[in-house]
C-alpha cells in the first residue's frame, strides 16, 4: 500500500504553504521563543524541504515581518471602522498595535527589538517604521488642530516623535522597566500629552 511522505498534499498552492509555514512558526515562537526554533524544524512539520522555506520567506525574520504587517493592517482597519481621525485615530492605532504586539510575551520578545528594523517583504516596499510614520502623518494632516499651538507644527516631525514614543514604550515594557505601570496607561498618557501639546485633543479610553 502506498504511503505518503507528508501529511500535506503535494499540490498545495504556494499561498497555502506560506500560511502553513507562518502558523507553525508562530506556534513555536510563542512556545519556545524565536531564537530557539530552527527553520529545519518548521519545514519538517510543514512537510516540505528545508530549502523551500526560503521560497516563501527570504529569512526567518521575514516571518516576523509578515506578523507585524498583519498587526498594523488590523489596527488600521479598526481605526477605520470607528471612523476616527486626527489625534483620536493616532492614539487608537498605537494602543491597538501595542496590545497586539504584547499579547504574547515570547512573541513580543522577538517582535519589539526588531519592530522597526524588520526587512520589508518586498525591497520596494516601506519598512514598518516608515509605514507607521507615514500613516500617522496622514491622519494628522486630515484633521486640523482644534486650537492653535504655540509653534507651527510639522506633521512629519510629530509623526516621528509619536512613532519613537511607541517604540520606546514597547521596548521599556519588554525590558520590564514599565512593570510598575500598565503599558496601555503609560503609552496613552505619553501620546495624549504629545498630541494635545500640538493642538490635537484626545479622549482617554478611561473616560
Amino acid at each position: 500500500m502506498a504511503t505518503r511522505s507528508s501529511p500535506h498534499r503535494a499540490r498545495d498552492k504556494p499561498r497555502e504553504i506560506r500560511e502553513r509555514l507562518l502558523q507553525i512558526s508562530l506556534r513555536h515562537f510563542r512556545q519556545r521563543g524565536f531564537d530557539a526554533v530552527p527553520v529545519a524544524e518548521i519545514t519538517r512539520e510543514a512537510g516540505i524541504a528545508k530549502g523551500s522555506f526560503f521560497n516563501h520567506f527570504p529569512t526567518k525574520d521575514h516571518v516576523l515581518t509578515e506578523v507585524i504587517s498583519r498587526m498594523v493592517d488590523r489596527s488600521i482597519e479598526e481605526v477605520g471602522e470607528r471612523r476616527l481621525a486626527g489625534g483620536e485615530a493616532v492614539l487608537a492605532f498605537a494602543l491597538g498595535l501595542s496590545g497586539q504586539v504584547t499579547r504574547d510575551r515570547n512573541l513580543a520578545l522577538a517582535l519589539v527589538p526588531r519592530l522597526f528594523m524588520l526587512p520589508p517583504t518586498d525591497p520596494e516596499e516601506l519598512t514598518q517604521e516608515e509605514r507607521i510614520r507615514q500613516w500617522i502623518q496622514e491622519r494628522l494632516g486630515e484633521a486640523l488642530p482644534l486650537r492653535v499651538p504655540l509653534h507651527q507644527i510639522d506633521y512629519g516631525a510629530l509623526a516621528s516623535v509619536v512613532t519613537w514614543t511607541l517604540r520606546g514604550t514597547l521596548e521599556d515594557w519588554v525590558r520590564g522597566e514599565a512593570r510598575g505601570k500598565g503599558l496601555r496607561s503609560t503609552l496613552e498618557a505619553q501620546l495624549a500629552f504629545l498630541l494635545e501639546s500640538a493642538g490635537f485633543p484626545v479622549v482617554s479610553s478611561s473616560d
